[in-house]
This record gives C-alpha cells, sequence and structure tokens, in this order.
C-alpha cells in the first residue's frame, strides 16, 4: 500500500490494515478484485469462538508462554478485523493466532477443510543452514529441482518464510524450519499472507544450479490425501517429478527411512546404527520383540559405538520405547560418554523428546545434529476437532508431559556436538550428522572435564570451558546449565565442597539470569559454613524467582542461625 492510496482508504479500512499488519495477515485486497467471501463474518466469529474455548476447556496450560491478557487481546484483534478480510486471511490470521500459544501440537490444519483445503503447490521445500531451496519439482518444471528460493511473488524469501514459518504452531524455532516448507506450499496459507494474489499459481524466483536466475509459476494441483505427501521425504502430488537428487550413486546408510524401526551393524566401524522413525508397534514386529532381537544382536557384536537416529521421529506412545532405555542403561559397554549418541534434529518430537529428556537425565547419552523440534516439558496428546462452519482443523494438547525437572523452560534440548546440513551436503548424497557421530573420537564430556580441572580452582574451570567450546562450538545458542549444576552436587554428594562451589560459581557467571544457579551457590556456601555468602545468594535466587519456595525457607532457616550465633 502506497501513501497515495492510503490517504483514500476509509478510517474502517486503514485501522483494519493496520491490525492485519501486527497480526501477519495480508492486507485486504481491494474491492476489484472480485473475491467473494465463502463464509459471513458472524460464522467466522462463531469458528474463532469456538476454536478459543475449545483451547481454554482442554489444553493443560495454554498460558504457559503468553500471558492471558495478551492472548485475549490478540483474539479482540482478529475479531474486530473480520468483515474486512478475505477467507484465506481469516483462515491464516486463526492459524496464527492460535500458534501464540507455541505449542507445537496445538494447531489449526488447512487441508482436510473444503473451503482451505483440497490443492497444493507441487514444490518440496527445505530450509538448510545456507538458504530455502526447492528439493523437488514437477517434470514440467525441472530446472527448479535443486535451485535456491530468492524471493516469493515479489516478497524476499527472508520475508515470505517468515510470514508462513510460525503459522502451523511451533515450539521452537526448530520446529518453524521443519513446519515452514509444508505451509508454502498450501495455497490458502500463500494466499492469506499475501505471497500471491490467487491460490491458483505460485510466483518463485530463484537461482538455479547453473547460477541463473529466473522466475517461473507453478499451478497448484489438486490432492484430495489431506497433505500426507507433505510429511514424507519425498514424492510430489503429482504424476512425474524430479528430485535434486536423482544423479546421486550412492547414499549413506541413514537414507533407508521406510520402516518404524531397523537396526544395522557396520563391523568395519564397529557402529551399531538404529534409525527410530516412530514410538509405536509395527503389526509384523511390535517394539518390544524388535528390541529383544536388537538387544542379542548387540551383545552378540563387537560395539564400540551404539547411534540413535531420531531426527524423523515425530512421536507416538512413549510408553513403548520402555525396552529401549532399559536396554541402555543395562550395558556399561554402551552406556558410555561418546560410545553412545544420538542423533536429533527439528522433526524430533514428541515422544521421540520424551525419550530424549530420559535419555538426557538417566545415561551417559551424547547428543549430535540439530536441537530438537520440541521441548523437554512439553503439551502434547492432541485432541481433533472440526470448526464449525469452515470445516478447519483444530488439535487441541490434553496433557503435559514434565520430562525435566518442573523449572526447566528450555524451548530445544541442545546437541553437544552441533552439526547442520547445507544444500551441498544434501544435493551430494552426504549425511554429516551421522558422519560426524560415526567419526567422534576420544570425547570428553563438558562435566568430566571441568571435574578434572576444578581443583585448580576457578580460573582452571573457565579455561576448560572455553576449551571445550574451541572444540565443540554453541553452534545454535544453547548453554549448558542444567549438567554443570547437576555436577556441582555430584562433587558435593561426595564430600568435595570446595570443587562443588567452584562449579557453582562457574554456572553463576555462565548463567546470572537464572535463578536456579544462584540458589545452588548459596545451598554449595552452605555446606560449606559461609552463612553470609548462603544469605547472599539465597536472596538473589528468591528476588528473580519469588516462587522459589524452598530457597525461602533456607533464608528463614539461615537468618535464625545467624542470629542465634550473635
Amino acid at each position: 500500500m502506497t501513501l497515495h492510496s492510503a490517504i483514500l482508504v476509509p478510517r474502517r479500512a486503514w485501522a483494519a490494515a493496520l491490525l492485519a499488519v501486527a497480526l501477519w495477515i495480508a492486507i485486504p485486497a481491494p474491492a476489484s478484485a472480485g473475491e467473494t467471501p465463502a463464509l459471513t463474518a458472524a460464522q467466522w466469529r462463531e469458528d474463532l469462538k469456538f476454536a478459543m474455548q475449545k483451547i481454554r476447556d482442554v489444553h493443560p496450560m495454554p498460558y504457559r508462554r503468553i500471558k492471558a491478557d495478551s492472548l485475549e487481546l490478540a483474539i479482540r484483534n482478529l475479531d474486530r478485523i473480520i468483515p474486512e478480510l478475505s477467507d484465506d486471511q481469516v483462515v491464516t490470521g486463526l492459524m496464527r493466532l492460535v500458534s501464540k500459544i507455541q505449542d507445537g501440537q496445538t494447531m489449526i490444519q488447512p487441508w482436510e477443510s473444503k473451503l482451505a483445503g483440497g490443492s497444493f503447490y507441487p514444490l518440496r521445500f527445505h530450509q538448510f543452514s545456507d538458504g530455502l531451496f526447492i528439493t523437488e519439482a514437477p517434470k514440467d518444471h525441472a530446472d527448479l529441482a535443486g535451485a535456491r528460493v530468492l524471493q516469493v511473488g515479489k516478497v524476499p524469501v527472508e520475508e515470505a518464510f517468515d510470514r508462513v514459518s510460525g503459522l502451523l504452531s511451533f515450539d521452537n524455532s526448530f520446529t518453524r524450519l521443519e513446519r515452514g516448507p509444508k505451509a508454502l506450499a498450501t495455497p490458502a496459507i500463500a494466499h492469506g499472507v499475501g505471497l500471491t494474489r490467487t491460490r491458483d499459481t505460485l510466483e518463485v524466483t530463484v537461482q538455479t544450479r547453473q547460477g541463473a536466475r529466473r522466475t517461473e509459476r507453478v499451478a497448484a494441483v489438486p490432492d484430495e490425501s489431506g497433505a500426507e505427501w507433505l510429511w514424507k521425504d519425498e514424492g510430489l502430488p503429482v504424476p512425474e517429478s524430479v528430485s535434486a537428487i536423482d544423479g546421486v550413486a550412492e547414499f549413506p546408510v541413514t537414507r533407508r527411512r521406510e520402516q518404524s524401526y531397523w537396526f544395522a551393524y557396520l563391523p568395519d566401524k564397529k557402529i551399531f546404527y538404529l534409525q527410530l522413525n516412530a514410538a509405536k508397534n509395527d503389526k509384523e514386529e511390535p517394539f518390544d520383540r524388535f528390541c529383544e532381537r536388537m538387544w542379542k544382536e548387540v551383545d552378540a557384536r563387537d560395539v564400540e559405538k551404539f547411534i540413535l537416529d531420531a531426527r524423523r521421529n515425530e512421536g507416538g506412545m512413549s510408553g513403548n520405547l520402555k525396552p529401549l532405555l532399559h536396554g541402555v542403561i543395562k550395558r556399561d559397554s554402551i552406556n558410555r560418554s561418546g560410545s553412545f549418541l544420538m542423533l536429533t534434529g527439528r522433526e524430533t518430537s514428541g515422544a521421540a523428546v520424551d525419550c530424549q529428556a530420559f535419555l538426557e537425565e538417566h545415561t551417559n547419552v551424547l547428543f549430535v545434529g540439530e536441537p530438537s523440534g520440541a521441548s523437554p516439558n512439553h503439551a502434547d496428546d492432541p485432541a481433533r476437532y472440526v470448526l464449525p462452519q469452515s470445516g478447519l482443523t483444530l488439535n487441541v494438547s490434553k496433557f503435559f508431559w514434565t520430562n525435566s525437572m518442573p523449572w526447566d523452560k528450555r524451548a530445544v534440548i541442545q546437541p553437544q556436538v552441533p552439526v547442520t546440513v547445507s544444500s551441498k551436503d544434501y544435493f551430494a548424497g552426504r549425511d554429516p550428522v551421522y558422519e560426524a557421530a560415526a567419526a567422534l573420537q576420544g570425547y570428553k564430556s563438558l562435566p568430566d572435564l571441568l571435574r578434572e580441572a576444578a581443583a585448580g580452582g576457578l580460573p582452571k574451570v573457565r579455561t576448560a570451558y572455553r576449551e571445550y567450546r574451541k572444540r565443540y562450538p554453541e553452534g545454535f545458542g544453547g548453554t549448558p546449565e542444567r549438567d554443570i549444576n547437576y555436577l556441582g552436587y555430584v562433587l558435593m554428594s561426595e564430600g568435595a565442597n570446595d570443587e562443588a562451589i567452584v562449579i557453582f560459581r562457574l554456572n553463576a557467571e555462565l548463567f546470572p539470569e537464572s535463578w536456579n544457579v544462584w540458589d545452588s551457590l548459596g545451598e554449595g556456601l552452605m555446606a560449606k559454613g559461609d552463612t553470609a555468602g548462603a544469605i547472599e545468594n539465597y536472596e538473589k535466587s528468591v528476588k528473580m524467582n519469588p516462587e522459589n519456595t524452598g530457597g525461602k525457607a533456607m533464608l528463614r532457616s539461615l537468618r535464625g542461625n545467624a542470629s542465634n550465633e550473635k
């Protein structure tokens, strides 16, 4: 909208446009566009009311990541501008509104609705470390396979991706990387956020693999599968397609993905590889029987490294995984730092993250790859509803899974060895995440290195931390507060209070915004007999977190003791 055209817009429409921008909804198109809404404003408002009431009634923690008044304000804002919006704009407005809860399982899906579903742009997008690429295209657009996307419609690719990547709901930024490409291939979404003038075609400007810049329009095609193809690694809803990896002659062992779970032993590297793509029981071989067979194979082999690949596991029933978890814990030959590795990524969510959190807590697992696509503590097990007027699908989580400490608010579980995948890696048929895990030698965990340095005081542990980070950079911005804190308590349990205090002080330096590190430092100083130091740190912790009832109790006890000593 230019300044001159804005002056001519009626006040009501101009206010609606401002609200639409705030909600990341496309500004309403001029009346000359000829769009006739399928639903009235009253019908859309009925769907809005239905959706939000279901979320309030069913979701265990709808206000965990957004304040109630902020969500209610967003609801009123959308309700106010509904009469000014097209159907697709309301669809994306509802999706954006629900995604504000930041629960990757609570979302509005458009694909099964007659109003918003039924067609797709036959392009498979993927966000690599070096940009957004098309990995598969129809045969009549073969030159798009392997092309880097520069622009969608008239919108630069970074902005275009930002408009769609949060619409299918998310726990963290890595969920958005995984779901953004799916949203981009959905006509109702692309149209609703203003990337296309109609649903009929998607215009993409790309740089081909040969380096040429070109713009092509790809027509939407019908598909009644309910978006099944979107959730697979390959295939388009067209008779013939071209993949960017069609010419690759050899793939790594990890390429095989058609089964829920399978394993292979690689004798040349003494690696036992388990690919776990779903936490469910296959009819042919339930998971408990599969694990029984697998553990017999492990015990009969010379295994130096056990690699669990859960990068494409979006969940199931976490209870099904007990035979795997118990089997790891029973085997000291596997459950060693550097010998047991779990490959994770943006698709690792649901029960797979439950498994990841359990392994983090109870084993010596080492995570390699990308961060998980869900939080360690997260809502899940969604109930499915259909909005009464539009037919849009609404999923609402029913339960909250506390897999870690109750105060663990991490959005992701970070890998100790971060590895990204570039377009060049993918097009060459390489798997750098698996390669990094297979090649890893002589790994010492951060807690092990800090334990060795603790006797030398704070300068030594600072140096140990810096050296660890030189070798294993924080590729995704995460930090191991939990691991360092746990080490401090281990040292306290062994009677090494001086070393424990050193570790707690390092943690407080690294994570000064965490109330828990000051609480732990207070506890360490109290065990040492430093009452004044303990009080000072407990006070800091309680000030940062007024709900720290344990810290308050310790303060009352310490202050009472201090008064008696006087």
